[in-house]
């Protein structure tokens, strides 16, 4: 198994994993940097989708760190 937190700032946001039921398999560096990118990507994602979708009727910008508190993922 690998993870990799999903940050904005100091701020965990998620957390992407992946699992190989395959025997023997280990994930190694070019894995962790590939799920770090991904994971990267993704925590930009989330928070933008966080920032930008409706709340309650209306449009709302909210700080990442803000945003994360209110809901957690």
């Amino acid at each position: 198994m690998i993870a990799a937190p999903m940050l904005i700032g100091d701020t965990l946001i998620g957390v992407i994993t992946c699992v190989s039921f395959k025997k023997g398999k280990r994930f190694g560096a070019g894995d962790a940097r590939l799920y770090a990118g991904l994971a990267s990507i993704a925590g930009v994602v989330v928070d933008q989708h966080r920032r930008l979708s409706p709340a309650g009727g209306k449009r709302r910008l909210a700080p990442a760190a803000e945003s994360a508190r209110q809901k957690p993922e």
